[in-house]
C-alpha cells in the first residue's frame, strides 16, 4: 500500500492540472488561489484626517540691512585710504577712510607759522608795555616831588598809551590766526571719514587714489539689528497678504533655524523689482547671524483654513498630468486621481477622490499596482 501512494500522488496532480486547463477561467483561477499564496508587498500607510491648517504663501528675496547710511566725502579732495572691504564689520565712530587734503595742509601750516609769529610779536609788546607803564610810575612820582616838568608826564603818558594799543592789536592779530588755523582743523577733521554707527560696509563706490567732490559718496555701512527682504508673491494671493502679518524667514547657512518678522509694506510692478508684487519683510536680527544679500526662503503665514482633508506630499504622485494617490483597501492596492487645493510644505489639502479615514500609501518597498496585495507595515493616524 506504501508503495502505491507516489503514484496516488502523481495521478491527483496530473488530473489537476488537466482539471485547471479545461475549467472555465473563472473556476480556473479560484482552483489555482487555493494552491498559490500571493505576496503581501510591505507598505508605510498614514490615515487621511481632517484638520486646521495655517494659510501660507511661500516666496524668496535678498536679504538688506533695514538701516543704510552713506558716508561721503564733506569736501574735495583725493581718496588716501581706504580700511575695509564689503562684508566686514565697523564701530560708531571708527575711522573708515581719509583724505589726502594738500592745500588745507599747505594753508594750515601757513596759518600756524603766522600764529607763532603774532604770538611772539604779542610777548615783545607786552614786554614793552609794561616797561612803559613802570616808566610812567616812576615819572608821577618825580613830577609829584616836582622834580621833573609837566611836559615829561606827558610825554610818558603818550608812550604808554601807544604801546597798549599796539600790544591790542597784536591780540587781535594771535586772536585772527588762531581762529583762522581751528577752521583749518575743523575743516581738516572731514579728511577722517567715520562709521555713523555699529554694522557692516555694504558697498564700496570708490578707491584710493580718486578725487573726490564734495558729498560724494565712499561707501555704505549698514546696521545688522534688523534685516529687510523683498519678496516676490504670486497675484493671486496678493489679496491674502496685509502689513502687519507674521512672516518666517529661513536661510542655507542656518538650516532647521527660523528667523520671525512680519509685512511693512507691499510694493507692486517696478518697486517689487520685477512684474508682480512685492512683500517688504522686516526681521530682527539680535545675534546679528543675519547678514547682507544673503538669499532667504519666505513663508508669509496668511490665514487658517479649517475642516482640511491632507495627505502627505510623499505619497502624491502626477500620472497624465492628474494627482493621484494609492489607497489600501481590503488589503489592496486602489489607485485614486485626487483633486488638490491648498499646497503645503509637507502635505497637500484634498478637495475630492479620498475620504476621511482612507488609508494612503506612503512609502513601498517594490513597486506597486491596481489591485497589488499589500501590508501596511508602520501606520500612522494622521499626516505628518
Amino acid at each position: 500500500m506504501r508503495r502505491l501512494l507516489p503514484l496516488f500522488f502523481a495521478l491527483a496532480t496530473a488530473g489537476a492540472v488537466i482539471g485547471y486547463r479545461t475549467a472555465p477561467s473563472g473556476i480556473a483561477e479560484k482552483f489555482l488561489g487555493w494552491f498559490v499564496v500571493e505576496d503581501e508587498i510591505p507598505v508605510r500607510a498614514v490615515q487621511a484626517r481632517r484638520v486646521p491648517i495655517a494659510l501660507e504663501v511661500h516666496g524668496t528675496g535678498e536679504l538688506r540691512p533695514d538701516k543704510e547710511a552713506d558716508i561721503v566725502s564733506t569736501i574735495p579732495g583725493v581718496l588716501a585710504e581706504m580700511r575695509y572691504q564689503v562684508g566686514e564689520a565697523v564701530s560708531a565712530g571708527q575711522v573708515v577712510a581719509s583724505l589726502r587734503i594738500t592745500e588745507l595742509v599747505q594753508r594750515s601750516g601757513q596759518t600756524e607759522a603766522a600764529l607763532k609769529a603774532a604770538q611772539v610779536d604779542l610777548r615783545e609788546k607786552e614786554i614793552r608795555l609794561n616797561d612803559l607803564e613802570k616808566a610812567l610810575e616812576r615819572t608821577r612820582e618825580l613830577r609829584a616831588r616836582d622834580l621833573i616838568a609837566g611836559q615829561d608826564v606827558s610825554a610818558a603818558e603818550t608812550a604808554a598809551a601807544t604801546a597798549r594799543a599796539q600790544m591790542e592789536l597784536a591780540q587781535a592779530q594771535v586772536a585772527q590766526q588762531q581762529a583762522g588755523l581751528e577752521q583749518l582743523r575743523y575743516f581738516l577733521s572731514f579728511s577722517k571719514l567715520v562709521a555713523p554707527f555699529s554694522g557692516v560696509v555694504t558697498r564700496r563706490m570708490s578707491e584710493p587714489g580718486t578725487y573726490l567732490r564734495q558729498s560724494e559718496p565712499v561707501m555704505t555701512v549698514g546696521s545688522l539689528d534688523a534685516m529687510r527682504v523683498m519678496s516676490k508673491i504670486p497675484e493671486n494671493d496678493l489679496n491674502r497678504v496685509q502689513r502687519g502679518r507674521p512672516a518666517r524667514i529661513a536661510v542655507e547657512a542656518f538650516p532647521g533655524r527660523v528667523f520671525e518678522g512680519h509685512v511693512i509694506a507691499m510694493h507692486s510692478g517696478s518697486e517689487a523689482g520685477d512684474s508682480g508684487t512685492g512683500a517688504e519683510i522686516l526681521v530682527t536680527n539680535p545675534e546679528h547671524l543675519l547678514k547682507p544679500n544673503m538669499r532667504a526662503s519666505v513663508l508669509l503665514l496668511t490665514g487658517e483654513k479649517r475642516n482640511v482633508l491632507l495627505v502627505p506630499r510623499q505619497a502624491v504622485t502626477e500620472i497624465a498630468g492628474k494627482s493621484h494617490v494609492d489607497v489600501v483597501l481590503n488589503g489592496r492596492v486602489q489607485r485614486k486621481a485626487i483633486t488638490v487645493g491648498q499646497d503645503q510644505e509637507t502635505t497637500v489639502e484634498v478637495v475630492g477622490g479620498v475620504r476621511e479615514g482612507d488609508w494612503v500609501v506612503v512609502d513601498s518597498r517594490r513597486p506597486l499596482i491596481a489591485n497589488s496585495r499589500v501590508r501596511i507595515a508602520a501606520e500612522k493616524t494622521n499626516p505628518p
